[in-house]
This record gives C-alpha cells, sequence and structure tokens, in this order.
C-alpha cells in the first residue's frame, strides 16, 4: 500500500468517526435543537483536539451545510469576534432520520459526501 492510499484511508476513517459522532449527537439530543461546534465533535468523535483536526473538522462541517444537512449560524460574541456554530433542528432531513434509525442518518451522510 503506498503512502497516498494509507492517507486516504486515514482520511476516510476520521470522517465516519465524524459521522458517527455527529449523528450520536443528534440522536441523544434531549431538546429540539442541537449546536454543533468543530471541538465538540472532536471530542465526541475521541479525537485529539488541536488546530489541524479543527480545521478538518470545519470543513467538514461546510460540506455538510452546502448539501444541505445542517445549517450554520454566525454568532457575533464581542466587537471583532465571531463563532461560527451548526445547527441542526427538529424538522430536518437529518434530525427526523437520525432520531428514527442512526444507522440510516449515517449512510445518509456518507451518500451526500460522496456525490
Amino acid at each position: 500500500m503506498n503512502e497516498h492510499s494509507q492517507k486516504d484511508n486515514s482520511n476516510k476513517e476520521f470522517e465516519r468517526r465524524l459521522i458517527q459522532a455527529l449523528v450520536k449527537i443528534i440522536y441523544e439530543s434531549k431538546g429540539r435543537r442541537v449546536t454543533i461546534r468543530a471541538k465538540l465533535l472532536l471530542r465526541v468523535a475521541g479525537e485529539k483536539i488541536d488546530q489541524r483536526t479543527i480545521v478538518r473538522v470545519s470543513m467538514f462541517l461546510k460540506k455538510l451545510v452546502i448539501r444541505n444537512l445542517i445549517k450554520s449560524e454566525t454568532r457575533k460574541r464581542f466587537q471583532k469576534s465571531r463563532s461560527l456554530n451548526y445547527i441542526v433542528h427538529e424538522g430536518m432531513k437529518l434530525w427526523d432520520i437520525a432520531k428514527m434509525s442512526p444507522e440510516e442518518a449515517e449512510k445518509l451522510i456518507q451518500s451526500e459526501l460522496a456525490k
């Protein structure tokens, strides 16, 4: 196995753990909406939290926004500081599927990202 395919496999594995963590967060939520940040997703996925992985998670979440699986929301914290949150709420396709069948939700995300 060459270095490129090994790197590709580790990226797919990382993405798979992020998908599982995202679905777990939605499935276990008690309310009607869940706010996701990169650090939370990394913590639930059991990944190390550093700048590189935070950027990778942000790119992953942006792909999901483009595919209309989740929404993004910018919140102004201080005068110049902004934070980007990702939201899944009741009534969204991903929310409904994740609450009924987490496995189906994981398959949905994987198929949307493969497009």
